[in-house]
């Protein structure tokens, strides 16, 4: 099977970029690549809503020149090379891009990923938003963790917001978050698997009494 190359799969992640109708129907079919799409778009994703939906300081001017000085370095052409760049070392400069802004964003944020079997992470967890205008956070406490989610627009009657172990497999619930009076704001303290430490998680709007399985109504996830 023919898959996309690198920087195909890059300039597909980024918003604004046009669609290559090739890459679009392979990313139809092949789970491979759709996930490292996806992989992408979430770095995309926590560098651009992250530092928005926390009250942390911006990160010192030091640390953004380092980064524009070294993107400055690698947009410069070799003096005995051609001006012009491949696509390929294109898509290679643009990832790193994402992968540098990204960290700064962990670091900045205080964000803690557990190894296999650490403990669960003090720190408080931004989530990213899939749907526009939601926000929200995730704090690691002993045993345990504490959600909160903030939808602007507020959830319909018969609906609630669900919180999922996307570790492995298919997803698995951790408990439903409680709303307050407005149906805007969601929290709830949950138990965190028996294996210890902090799974990636996902918030759903989930139609009440439809079973076990997640909607496909993605609101947030962690980074």
């Amino acid at each position: 099977m023919w898959h996309p190359t690198a920087d195909q799969l890059t300039a597909a992640a980024l918003p604004g970029e046009p669609d290559d109708p090739a890459v679009t129907a392979h990313l139809r079919d092949c789970a491979t690549c759709a996930a490292e799409v996806d992989a992408l778009r979430r770095t995309v994703g926590h560098a651009r809503h992250g530092m928005t939906l926390d009250v942390h300081p911006p990160p010192p001017a030091p640390v953004w020149d380092g980064i524009l000085a070294r993107l400055d370095d690698d947009d410069a052409p070799p003096a005995a090379a051609p001006p012009r760049r491949s696509r390929a070392v294109v898509g290679a400069g643009i990832a790193a891009a994402l992968v540098a802004v990204a960290a700064v964003v962990a670091v900045v944020l205080g964000v803690a990923t557990p190894g296999p079997g650490a403990p669960p992470a003090t720190a408080r967890v931004v989530l990213v938003a899939a749907q526009p205008g939601v926000t929200g956070s995730v704090e690691g406490r002993p045993g345990g963790m504490h959600v909160e989610v903030t939808v602007p627009a507020g959830i319909p009657a018969g609906h609630d917001l669900e919180v999922w172990d996307t570790a492995t497999g298919a997803p698995r619930s951790l408990g439903v978050l409680v709303a307050d009076g407005a149906r805007t704001h969601w929290q709830g303290d949950l138990a965190l698997p028996a294996a210890g430490g902090m799974p990636p998680l996902d918030v759903s709007l989930e139609p009440v009494g439809e079973g076990p399985q997640h909607s496909g109504i993605s609101l947030a996830h962690t980074p």
